[in-house]
């Protein structure tokens, strides 16, 4: 199995795992932080794919806005999930670990981690596709 297929593959796992976190509790419970986290991390995984496939160096960083600024300077197509990126890029830190100010557990809302899952499965989409097409034969 070639690199970037791994990674794309590990990317598509978090999707799945951000889909059950979130339907094992009918989304009314409190898995729903890591359902927004495996969302965050299906699409860094699947950029960071993208930059494996294309042979980039890759740097040890959760930014989803700087990975699909390296992205987008290789293929300007990726701006278009700049919308989708700006959602999910706080999920890495805003519901991973507890803030120093809150006496009790943040969750996100259904409609949010729903918002969440929407853009991981849009943007996961777009770039597998970018993978694929370039993989096809002549």
């Amino acid at each position: 199995m070639r690199r970037h297929d791994i990674w794309l593959s590990k990317a598509e796992r978090d999707l799945k795992s951000a889909f059950k976190a979130a339907q094992s509790n009918d989304y009314d419970d409190d898995t729903l932080d890591a359902a927004v986290f495996h969302a965050q991390q299906c699409i860094e995984k699947a950029l960071k794919a993208f930059l494996v496939y294309k042979k980039q160096p890759l740097k040890k960083t959760h930014d989803l806005e700087f990975l699909l600024k390296v992205c987008s300077d290789i293929d300007s197509e990726f701006m278009s999930l700049f919308v989708y990126i700006v959602n999910l890029d706080p999920y890495y830190f805003e519901f991973r670990y507890p803030t120093e100010c809150a006496d009790y557990d943040v969750q996100p809302s259904t409609e949010e981690t729903l918002k969440a899952l929407n853009d991981a499965k849009i943007a996961f989409e777009f770039i597998k596709n970018k993978i694929v097409s370039v993989n096809k034969p002549n």
